[in-house]
């Protein structure tokens, strides 16, 4: 059907609209063009009604002419836009796979995030995130999918790293499109698709990883090569490079290597940790047999030559203990099983050594760096043999084994059959009764099993948080195991004044924190704040506001505080800045901004605080903005409505 006396009727009522409707009636072509929509009348009832409405237009009184001149301008606009074809040559082709769905939303409510992923400055990873955590469909969309994609290679890495997980989250159908436009050549965006399209697709994409290696330079090379240890079928391509490759690119080579089950790399393997023991670094988070052989050979080897060489550690060997046993955790093997069984009859000697007065940021032992390892091996691998394993090994020496057996029951007891379990080894003293050394034993013990748990606000549940190690890049990636709750009497225990909380404790959900955490009560605490459990909040908040106002510690309580909901905030910041006899202003104006109270209250500290000041009861640290602070104290006095 040729529909052009549709449009050119269209076209007349719009000069009409423009023109006004004084001399509609003289207005010949626009009758011209009523007339030759008179054989589409017949077509069909809609151009029917058109024909009928454009007529009584022509004829109708001064009045009436607007309301019916908008009435068929609205009625043919709704027709042809109906008809409305892509005017380009060729035909009609679906969307590829992997170029998004359609989100029913403007693209004006899109625009925000698309400037966001395309464009530069400071400030568009909040906004990203934000859209990320409400809006998470959007991502999906045709219109927005390709900036997406585009932002991998964004040269803030922050943002760069959460564009991949939101990518990841879209599955295997934006494969295509990470493909789009790829450059072998390129820099850290490019590797980036790379290890996507390995983490999306695996092995069913390995033609085209060996198909982009020949082209691929540096970070991309780096990234093609890991991406190679994901099909059996590459062991022989993976040690030949192994034997070419130089520096980084040899570390994938052999990380990627050491996932082939093939005999012929065996021997590769045993002559490059005879040459190279800290090559085995490359093993972290490889999961097969001749890892975890290489590692716990590699790891034994190097303590017995720790013990032999005297009781304190420089920073050098600091940090080769940490690449091994990062190596070794959560590998298991009858040498990793007789490894540690000789580790436990020499633990005693190995608390003795000690780091150096110079090696900065540490003061673990050797033995609690390997109970360390031992603790996130048992998070990130529970399998039967390595739990019986643990719980031997407490049997024999609880001082340091005793701790594993607590996380060995972490994954298997219910949250009070493990409260009833240890919480009575979290000895209580009292004014005649002081801690033996065992018992002070097993209270650090059980205190350090316990600093792994920790309220995850995203998963809306206690979990358990630890290290594991990417086997594709051997990096490492915080990871959270859901728990069966925990039984609110830990933190009614750990809120008592008799217990005692010296000894510290791990913090496994860092790599990089080689340090006891220590007194260890508030940070303990602070990881069990549940905001939806009224009474845990109401145990933990007390607990915080009495240290507080004993120590002076604002700045260190006042988030766990605020997540506990706490409401009691009268002289608080006057209290605090008399303990500590220093007053910083940045920090209290932080502070009342972020505490409920109401513009009287925050007005009356204000009071407080400057006269602390003005009478040089504290040491201002920076500066005090007195006339600054007056001003604000009157508008706060003034009206509800007034802000900081």
């Amino acid at each position: 059907m040729n529909l052009q006396a549709l449009y050119d009727l269209k076209e007349r009522l719009e000069y009409a609209a423009i023109a006004g409707t004084g001399l509609l009636q003289e207005d010949f072509r626009l009758r011209r063009a009523v007339d030759a929509l008179a054989p589409l009348a017949g077509a069909s009832p809609v151009f029917g009604k058109i024909s009928a409405a454009a007529k009584a237009l022509l004829t109708a009184p001064q009045p009436e002419r607007s309301t019916r001149l908008m009435d068929v301008l609205s009625l043919v606009d709704a027709v042809v836009y109906t008809q409305g074809i892509a005017n380009v040559p060729g035909s009609l082709e679906p969307i590829v796979p992997g170029n998004g769905t359609y989100v029913p939303v403007s693209y004006g409510t899109l625009q925000p995030l698309l400037t966001a992923l395309s464009g530069t400055g400071s400030g568009r990873t909040a906004l990203i995130r934000e859209y990320s955590n409400n809006y998470p469909q959007y991502f999906g969309d045709f219109r927005v999918l390709p900036h997406v994609v585009f932002a991998l290679g964004d040269n803030y890495a922050e943002l760069a790293e959460m564009i991949a997980s939101i990518l990841l989250k879209q599955g295997p159908a934006v494969i295509p499109l990470l493909k789009e436009g790829f450059d072998p050549n390129g820099k850290k965006g490019m590797a980036r698709r790379v290890n996507l399209i390995a983490k999306l697709a695996g092995a069913a994409e390995n033609d085209w990883f060996i198909s982009i290696l020949p082209d691929s330079k540096k970070e991309v090379r780096e990234t093609v090569i890991q991406a190679l240890g994901l099909c059996q079928e590459n062991g022989q391509l993976l040690l030949d490079l192994c034997r070419s490759e130089r520096g980084k690119l040899k570390e994938a080579a052999m990380r990627s290597l050491a996932k082939m089950p093939q005999a012929d790399a065996a021997p590769f393997w045993e002559k490059e940790a005879q040459k190279k023991p800290a090559s085995v670094f490359c093993l972290a988070g490889v999961d097969s047999p001749l890892a975890a052989e290489l590692t716990a050979q590699a790891l034994r080897k190097f303590l017995e030559e720790l013990m032999e060489s005297g009781k304190t550690y420089d920073s050098g060997t600091l940090d080769h203990l940490t690449r091994l046993t990062a190596a070794a955790c959560g590998k298991y093997s009858s040498r990793t099983e007789e490894m540690w069984r000789w580790i436990g009859a020499n633990m005693t000697r190995f608390s003795q050594i000690v780091p150096e007065q110079n090696v900065r940021n540490c003061d673990l032992s050797v033995a609690e760096h390997l109970q360390r390892m031992l603790m996130q091996s048992i998070l990130i691998d529970p399998r039967p043999e390595r739990l019986a394993l643990v719980r031997a090994l407490a049997e024999e020496d609880r001082t340091w084994f005793l701790c594993g057996a607590f996380l060995t029951d972490l994954a298997e007891l219910s949250a009070g059959a493990l409260y009833e379990a240890y919480a009575p080894l979290i000895v209580r003293t009292g004014l005649l009764k002081r801690e033996s050394p065992g018992e002070r034993s097993d209270r650090i013990q059980i205190l350090r099993g316990l600093a792994v748990v920790n309220w995850n606000e995203d998963l809306r549940s206690y979990c358990a948080e630890f290290i594991r190690y990417d086997p594709l890049t051997g990096m490492p990636v915080l990871s959270a195991r859901k728990l069966d709750g925990l039984d609110g009497r830990w933190a009614a225990l750990l809120t008592d004044p008799r217990v005692k909380d010296d000894g510290g404790v791990y913090h496994l959900s860092s790599n990089v924190w080689f340090r006891r955490i220590e007194p260890a009560r508030g940070w303990l605490l602070g990881r069990m704040i549940d905001q939806g459990d009224p009474v845990v909040c109401g145990m933990i908040g007390s607990w915080f506001y009495e240290y507080t106002m004993e120590t002076g510690s604002l700045q260190e309580t006042c988030p766990y505080l605020l997540r506990c909901g706490w409401k009691d905030w009268n002289g608080v910041l006057a209290q605090c800045a008399r303990k500590q006899g220093m007053l910083n202003f940045d920090l209290i104006y932080t502070v009342l901004r972020q505490i409920p109270m109401s513009n009287a209250e925050k007005a009356e500290e204000l009071k407080r605080l400057d006269a602390l000041v003005q009478n040089k009861q504290v040491r201002v640290q920076f500066r005090w903005p007195h006339e600054w602070v007056l001003r604000q104290i009157a508008l706060l006095d003034a009206g509800q409505d007034a802000e900081l």
